[in-house]
């Protein structure tokens, strides 16, 4: 079509979005740009076009929708959005208004509030261990905190969650899912459209100071009304994702996990990677304002561009070792919030819920275990999940330390004879993470020797010394290391002893 590949998929077939990291090698590998004969319209799934299209809104316009609808041919199902559905001029004015309302400077002196409600939050779910990480924290915590941000009255707040479903769903076609969602959410859109109304909230919040705006001339009440709104229909459902997301991650890799409480400070990192490995947000859509040729075709002026964000952050032509979770990766361009003006107005919301809720897992955790595997829930635009079942273990005061497996495992795999294995233990030790041998962590080696060992006391170091063994070895036979996950690529196995820590 066009100069460009036709696949025979559709991206909102209940199979395709059941798991759609399935299908996103052949979209990206078909070509920059691709067909998509079921929608009739075309796809970008790399990184360099999907970023490029994102920031260039001049030719990729949102004013026309970002669904498959296009705004200049049929009616929406709901107003369009004042922020992400419009572009400059208009978009100047609304983003500005809202840039001053959501101040940084503002959420950060709320966030000793949010730490002490997250913090409260995980020692409640460790007093029973086995929790939901989707209903128990994901939903849980940000609407013990975003409603008060916005001053939404303190009835109904759980409406958000299938109202911010219903939103995603309709940027794709009237299928099953839509219909269903849009059936199942009548109460929800009702409380939502009356909340989002000036009566309605309360003084100080975001919402409010919206109004405020208005009264002041910088917007009309009309659009006052629909911006409050913008806050709604995003700034939930996203973030219960992103934060189940992250623990789904941590807890299928628990080798992240070990490093993440080695050094807390990682904290912002993972969260990054989980927005770029985990694909919240999967697509969103631009509208042509022009002709564009690319890559050898065209696409004609007017027509609908569907841009896979999640599979341009896993995109190998951008990332190494992409399907990997990985927090001390570099995330630097990840289009998990969008790119370009229209990025996401609440990606400090949610970056900060986050980092409340980080803080308080590596406090009180020492380790996050996955005890079923998770569901998910179909979305037309989001890799929504409905359950994350894992068991919470309570840490002992050990935060910082490297995490160790018992002395048998090492007589097993290293032949060392008892009285060796009760004075040494397994260590991962982590590639350029300093850490105190005084605090019995592991010490910083500057190679990665990967699965090989040698045998002999190489050196000493204060009361460390540490042992290599010359035989190769493979932790994916090692039951008691294997739920450690895979060995990764910056992790080093290490046998170190310290007076009185084994």
């Amino acid at each position: 079509m066009n100069g460009f590949p036709a696949l025979d998929l559709d991206p909102f077939d209940e199979g395709f979005l059941a798991d759609p990291y399935l299908q996103h090698p052949q979209l990206r590998d078909a070509g920059p740009v691709v067909w998509l004969e079921s929608i009739g319209c075309f796809a970008m799934a790399r990184h360099a076009e999907v970023q490029a299209a994102l920031k260039d809104w001049q030719t990729y316009v949102s004013g026309r929708g970002v669904g498959l609808a296009d705004f200049s041919r049929e009616e929406p199902f709901r107003p369009p959005s004042l922020l992400l559905e419009v572009d400059p001029p208009l978009h100047d004015r609304t983003r500005g208004l809202m840039n001053k309302v959501t101040s940084l400077a503002g959420l950060r002196a709320g966030m000793p509030l949010w730490r002490d409600k997250a913090s409260a939050l995980v020692a409640r779910l460790l007093e029973g261990g086995h929790i939901d990480a989707v209903a128990d924290l994901g939903e849980a915590y940000p609407l013990s905190v975003f409603p008060d941000l916005i001053g939404l009255r303190d009835n109904g707040r759980e409406h958000l969650i299938p109202y911010g479903t219903t939103v995603f769903n309709a940027f794709g076609p009237r299928n099953r899912i839509l219909e269903e969602g849009i059936a199942a959410a009548g109460e929800a859109i009702a409380w939502v459209n009356e909340s989002c109304q000036r009566q309605h909230l309360k003084p100080h919040g975001w919402g409010m100071q919206v109004y405020e705006a208005a009264d002041r001339g910088d917007c009309t009440p009309a659009e006052a009304e629909r911006l409050v709104r913008s806050f709604l229909s995003a700034g939930v459902d996203t973030t219960v994702n992103g934060l189940a997301n992250l623990v789904l991650a941590l807890a299928q890799n628990p080798d992240q996990w070990v490093l993440l409480r080695a050094d807390p400070t990682l904290g912002k990192k993972a969260f990054e990677e989980s927005l770029r490995w985990g694909g919240v947000i999967q697509t969103f859509f631009r509208t042509t304002s022009r002709s564009v040729d690319i890559a050898g075709g065209m696409i004609p002026k007017g027509s609908k561009v569907l841009l896979f964000l999640a599979a341009a952050n896993r995109d190998p032509r951008r990332w190494d070792n992409p399907d990997a979770f990985d927090i001390a990766r570099n995330t630097s361009g990840h289009v998990g919030f969008g790119f370009g003006i229209h990025q996401c107005l609440g990606q400090m919301v949610a970056r900060l819920e986050a980092e409340a809720v980080l803080d308080a897992l590596v406090a009180q955790v020492a380790e996050i275990r996955p005890s079923a595997l998770p569901t998910f829930r179909l979305n037309n635009t989001l890799r929504a999940l409905a359950h994350v079942p894992v068991q919470l273990i309570a840490a002992g005061g050990e935060c910082g330390k490297a995490a160790r497996f018992p002395t048998r495992s090492a007589e097993r795999r290293f032949g060392l004879h008892p009285q060796q294995a009760a004075q040494f233990g397994i260590i991962i030790a982590v590639k350029q993470h300093k850490t105190d041998p005084r605090h019995g962590c592991a010490a910083v080696f500057p190679t990665v020797i990967g699965a090989h060992l040698h045998h002999d006391i190489a050196r000493r170091k204060g009361s460390f010394a540490f042992f290599h063994h010359q035989r190769q070895f493979a932790f994916d036979h090692d039951p008691e290391i294997d739920r450690f996950g895979p060995v990764h690529k910056g992790v080093l196995p290490v046998l170190l002893w310290r007076h009185g820590i084994f």
